[in-house]
Order: structure tokens, then sequence, then C-alpha cells
């Protein structure tokens, strides 16, 4: 009975974990330098987002131009950036 109990409460942490991990919207497609970027720095200042679902991260882009970065956050390194906006 305890190893049934253990059984189910180890499905029902995963199913929790798999559902709190998806992406609520599509990626944006970013370059892989873009991309590489923009997660290190969002990273770095990982404090700052910490128990957000949902941020946003202001940054120059590859091409030199401001941009805000939307993005869900699933924990450190994990991380959806959904959409770019220009800053003007």
């Amino acid at each position: 009975m305890i190893v049934n109990s253990f059984f189910h409460f180890i499905v029902g942490v995963c199913e929790l974990w798999y559902y709190s991990c998806m992406n609520k919207y599509p990626a944006f497609e970013l370059s892989s330098a873009e991309y590489a970027k923009i997660v290190n720095e969002i990273s770095t200042n990982y404090g700052k987002y910490k128990n957000k679902r949902f941020a946003i991260h202001m940054s120059y882009g590859i091409d030199n131009r401001p941009y805000w970065y939307y993005f869900e956050n699933h924990g450190f390194n994990n991380y959806n950036i959904y959409q770019r906006i220009e800053v003007s």
C-alpha cells in the first residue's frame, strides 16, 4: 500500500513538472547567435527573473538595434523567447 501511494505521488509530481514546462506561446525564431546572446544575458541576470513566469528582457540584438524580448521563464536556462519588438 505504501509503494502504491508513493508511485501515485511520483506520477503526480512528474505530470506537474511536465505541464509546468509546456510553452504557452510558440517560440520566436532567432538566429543561433542572437538566441545564445539573449539566453546568456537572461541567465547572467537570472535573479531579476526568478519566480516570474513571464518576463521582458531589454537588450541590443546582434544587429546593434535595441529590442524587448518577451519570454516564458521555466527555470534557470530554460526560456521560451516568444516575441521580439524593436524599441523605437
